[in-house]
This record gives structure tokens, C-alpha cells and sequence, in this order.
């Protein structure tokens, strides 16, 4: 059973996820080529070297560096530990989900993604570990998403918040907002030769089917698809899940942008200290905050 494995040339992203997850565990390290050194439990240690390589030992670790470098080439025997059912990928879908709906500061997103059959036989423990990104830290959906990003069809579409409070000024309603957000997204989405044609979108219900054609009447263009409206779609369709995964990072990549364009903290959520600060910079920055902050939620 092999016990190591090397990675070479990782990207920051990756590198500082795992700093991140297991920034508990970091100690001396025992070689002057090695940036940082994290002892794990169960003997396992990752070593992050200078040069950008990433050395992974001890029984086992096979399963942490999986969750940062996707399938690993095994063994049988160990396959055998880390072999998924692949009884949810009866459903071969386009998933769609938004994130940013809650949060005063930042954009909405929307993704629309795409799994296919090839993807699960190639990369079964990355797709064992799709799921809901409201589930998941921050750390383990920067990790999945560079695991997915390059293996998977996947379209974002950004409402930024100029835009977000243009549109809730003009129809008061957020349903309308992420309706119109969900058919721009598949607009571009069906456009793209990368995509599969003809296949069920799946969209996590915030609306029901009639009312999210209602929104989109006055639309030029709206995709009017095999569109499936279904509560909790993340936990039963892998594609909602890699939707909202890649939402979620999207997300969470353009606040860090906006934090750093106005030299600014910018929590997320909706908590009194959040409110607290969207008063603040209300009274400091004017007609510009909004372009960071949604202006129709309630700071009181």
C-alpha cells in the first residue's frame, strides 16, 4: 500500500486551502526546503516545500490529499475503501443553484452545471463528496472547486450589486432578481458548444414553475427547457450540488475583490454586527456603497 504522494507545482489556491483546513496542525518544520509542515493524526503529514511541491505521508493519506487533488491512482485493496454508490447519477441533468441571496454585502450568483457519466468513472471520490455548499466550510468549497473546475461544463453568471439594486428598485421582488440571474446564466449556458443540449435543467425551488415564467414575461429571451423545480436539490442531484459548490466560490472570490477594492471588512450573513457595519459604511461611503451592499435589506 503505498504511503506517499507528490504534487507538483500547485497553484496558491490549493496550497492555502490546506493550510486553511489544517492550520491546526502546523509545526516546526524538520527541512529547510519546507515552507510549512502540518502532523496530522494517524501519523499522516503534509509537507508544502518552497519549490510549490506538496508531499503527502502515512497510512491513509491517500484520502486527505484526494480531497484536494481529486482520484488518486490505487491499489485495489484500497479502492475497495473508497469505492461510491453511483445510484444518483440516474438523473443526467444540468443543475442549477444562487448563492449571495442572504448576505447584505457582495453579489447574487447563479451557476449552471453539467456532470457527466465519465466524470463519475473517473473521479468517484471528488463526486462522492458533492454536495450542498451551505453544508460545507469555506475551506472544503475552495478545495472542491479546484477539484471540479477543469473536469466538469459549468457557466456563472455574476448580478453584481449595481445591478441587484437597479433591478430590486424596479420590481421589488428578490424571486424576480434570481429568476432573471438563472435564465441569463442558461442563455449563455445553451449558447456554449461545450454544453449538452437537450438535457433536464434542475433548479433548487424558490419559486414554483408558473411564477418563474411569470418574472421572465417582459424577458427578450427565456430559456424554456425541460426546467425541473425541486426543494433540496443539492443533496439528491450531484450537478445542483457542483452548481452551488462553484456559486458558493464565486461568491466568496468577489467579496474578497470588493473587500480589497474599498480596504474594507465585508462579513458575511446577515448577524446585528453585519448591520452594524452596513451602517457604518452607508454614512462613510454614500451613493457608492451600492456597489458592495444590498440596499434593500433591513440594517436595523
Amino acid at each position: 500500500m503505498k504511503n506517499s504522494y507528490t504534487f507538483k507545482k500547485v497553484e496558491s489556491g490549493i496550497r492555502n486551502a490546506i493550510l486553511r483546513q489544517y492550520q491546526a496542525f502546523l509545526t516546526d518544520s524538520p527541512n529547510d526546503n519546507i515552507h510549512f509542515f502540518l502532523k496530522l493524526d494517524k501519523g499522516i503529514t503534509i509537507s508544502i516545500f518552497k519549490n510549490e511541491t506538496i508531499l503527502f505521508q502515512g497510512p491513509e493519506c491517500h484520502k486527505i490529499a484526494g480531497q484536494f487533488f481529486g482520484k488518486i491512482e490505487l491499489s485495489e485493496d484500497i479502492k475497495k475503501e473508497v469505492r461510491v454508490e453511483t445510484k444518483l447519477f440516474d438523473k443526467d441533468v444540468i443543475g442549477a443553484d444562487e448563492v449571495g441571496v442572504g448576505d447584505f454585502f457582495g453579489p447574487l450568483v447563479t451557476c449552471c452545471a453539467y456532470i457527466s457519466p465519465q466524470f463519475v468513472e473517473q473521479y468517484p471520490d471528488v463526486y462522492a463528496q458533492l454536495d450542498d455548499s451551505k453544508k460545507m466550510t469555506d475551506e472544503k468549497i475552495v478545495s472542491l472547486y479546484f477539484q471540479i473546475k477543469d473536469r466538469i461544463k459549468y457557466v456563472v453568471y455574476i448580478m453584481h450589486n449595481g445591478e441587484y439594486n437597479d433591478l430590486y428598485n424596479k420590481y421589488k421582488n428578490t424571486h424576480v432578481l434570481k429568476a432573471l440571474a438563472h435564465n441569463n446564466g442558461f442563455l449563455y449556458a445553451l449558447a456554449s458548444n461545450d454544453f449538452p443540449k437537450n438535457k433536464q435543467i434542475v433548479l433548487d425551488q424558490f419559486v414554483n414553475k408558473e411564477k418563474y415564467f411569470e418574472y421572465l414575461k417582459d424577458e427578450k429571451e427565456v430559456v424554456k427547457a425541460d426546467l425541473k423545480f425541486q426543494t433540496k436539490a443539492e443533496s439528491e442531484f450531484p450537478s445542483v450540488a457542483a452548481a452551488s459548490i462553484i456559486a458558493r466560490y464565486t461568491f466568496l472570490t468577489e467579496v474578497s475583490l470588493l473587500a480589497r477594492k474599498y480596504q474594507i471588512d465585508l462579513p458575511l450573513g446577515a448577524s446585528n454586527e453585519v448591520k452594524a457595519l452596513v451602517r457604518k459604511y452607508k454614512n462613510e461611503f454614500k451613493e457608492e456603497t451600492k456597489n458592495f451592499i444590498k440596499l434593500h435589506f433591513n440594517d436595523n
